[in-house]
């Protein structure tokens, strides 16, 4: 029991990030974005390939959108987490992925 409730837990936590990361993106905040990044993963965002996303997916994001959490996976160590996003104008989808290690984002993922 107490294992389910700890994964219980790492999922609430992983979720509360998800959901500041989709904030980040609606609100074109880069430094929110960033600053639960690994070093490695901010270097290889630059803000103007963050603001390039924003345009894309800030602007569907904020017409509505609703979430389904798909699963997690390990990968070469690290936590793949993974959610289908479907977005009320247009209809469409994306699958969103989030890698951690450990609590800290090391990848973000829009397909």
């Amino acid at each position: 029991m107490a294992s389910s409730a700890v994964q219980a837990n790492e999922i609430t936590q992983t979720q509360q990030l998800f959901e500041r990361q989709i904030q980040a993106l609606m609100t074109s905040d880069y430094q929110q974005f960033t600053d639960q990044t690994t070093p490695e993963f901010k270097k290889a965002l630059a803000e103007s390939r963050f603001n390039m996303l924003t345009k894309i997916y800030g602007k569907k994001l904020t017409g509505g959108y609703q979430v389904e959490y798909q699963g997690v996976t390990e990968q070469k160590g690290y936590d793949v987490y993974s959610w289908k996003v479907s977005y009320f104008q247009g209809g469409a989808s994306n699958q969103y992925r989030m890698v951690l290690e450990g609590e800290t984002l090391a990848g973000f993922w829009i397909q």
